[in-house]
């Protein structure tokens, strides 16, 4: 199998693997709760690593299941009913529902003509009015880095929160609430940081959690009792767990360490590979739904569907594994979704050119 689909999982290493299973194994052994009390230090450690992944304090940190989850947890609990919300376009599907559920007015932000973010336009939209402004770092379905930093920089109203979606940001580029300057950061790290399924973290700024009403669909266990009332608990506890299950938590551990020891040498191959691909699609004139510089490592190739039904078929049969994407997980771009699709390739360190080349040849196959 060649695989080439890291933005929707990358291969964990086998050393999280490795202590997963080793986890398992002790549990056969003295029983599971007796087990997560052996590691229950180990286990308590991992948030640290996932602030020292994203540049935030620890106390600011915790971490959930998915990038949707903590998404959800900490936007559903911001006072945004009937205020004016600016999301990007390539927002993602759940998150844009989450909005207009919660009553919210949703305004995309301005484009101009080549289709990125106009962050000039979207300055001047901004008034104490504007109760968030949503964007993702990195669009799943077309690789494009939005300027998110620059949105941070813009003066906004104490009431207005920037909201970051970082799925495909963290662990394939640097990324830092504080040069972001973001009140709410989530994402997961199964993806480019290469940990197990259902492990992710969420980041809320003291800000935004001062302005937060009740949750309204609280985790029970981090509900306190205060007299007769029963509130969210104090802080980010208001969102994390106090366990998880302890094998993926261990995992997602382990897979936080090898990034933090090996960051700069992952984004050097991430982008000597991004380059490799984009030019072998220049070389065999195959369009790219990326903005050049896309500047992530997702590479998306736009096709008339017909063509990559037929090259599909061809892909499969060599025994590659990437992803055929649907314009409908990001809703707020105008796309063709009938006469479009999109061949998403998005390797990772585990990748090499030959495997790229494989693939670009079972596409373009007669």
């Amino acid at each position: 199998m060649i695989y080439l689909n890291a933005a929707a999982h990358g291969l964990p290493d086998a050393a999280v693997r490795a202590r997963m299973r080793a986890h398992l194994e002790l549990e056969d052994q003295i029983g599971p709760i007796a087990a997560e009390c052996e590691a229950g230090e180990e286990m308590a450690a991992v948030t640290a690593k996932a602030a020292r992944v994203i540049d935030a304090p620890a106390e600011n940190v915790t971490l959930m299941p998915t990038t949707t989850l903590g998404w959800n947890a900490a936007v559903m609990s911001l006072p945004l009913a009937g205020k004016r919300v600016m999301v990007a376009p390539g927002e993602w599907s759940s998150d844009v529902a989450v909005l207009q559920r919660m009553g919210a007015r949703i305004e995309p932000i301005p484009t101009d003509n080549a289709g990125a973010l106009d962050v000039k336009a979207l300055a001047a939209n901004l008034d104490d009015d504007v109760a968030a402004i949503c964007l993702p770092m990195v669009c799943s379905l077309t690789g494009d880095l939005y300027p998110a930093a620059q949105i941070g920089a813009l003066p906004r109203p104490d009431t207005c929160a920037f909201v970051v979606d970082a799925a495909q940001a963290v662990g394939q580029m640097p990324v830092s609430v504080r040069a972001l300057n973001c009140d709410i950061l989530a994402a997961t790290t199964r993806k480019w940081v290469r940990g197990p399924r259902d492990t992710g973290l969420l980041y809320v700024s003291d800000t935004a959690l001062e302005r937060m009403e009740a949750n309204p669909a609280p985790r029970l266990y981090n509900i306190v009792a205060d007299g007769n009332a029963l509130n969210d608990r104090p802080g980010i506890r208001r969102f994390g767990s106090d366990s998880g299950f302890a094998p993926q938590r261990l995992g997602q551990g382990v897979a936080l360490d090898q990034f933090l020891d090996g960051a700069e040498q992952i984004f050097a191959l991430l982008n000597q590979l991004t380059i490799h691909a984009s030019d072998t699609a220049a070389k065999h004139g195959l369009p790219l739904a990326n903005r050049e510089p896309s500047g992530s490592a997702i590479i998306t190739l736009q096709l008339p569907r017909a063509e990559a039904d037929a090259g599909m078929a061809r892909i499969r049969d060599a025994g590659i594994d990437m992803k055929d994407a649907g314009p409908d997980c990001e809703p707020l771009r105008a796309i063709d979704a009938d006469a479009e699709a999109f061949l998403r390739i998005s390797p990772h360190v585990y990748n090499t050119e030959a495997e790229i080349d494989c693939f670009f040849d079972a596409l373009t196959a007669d």
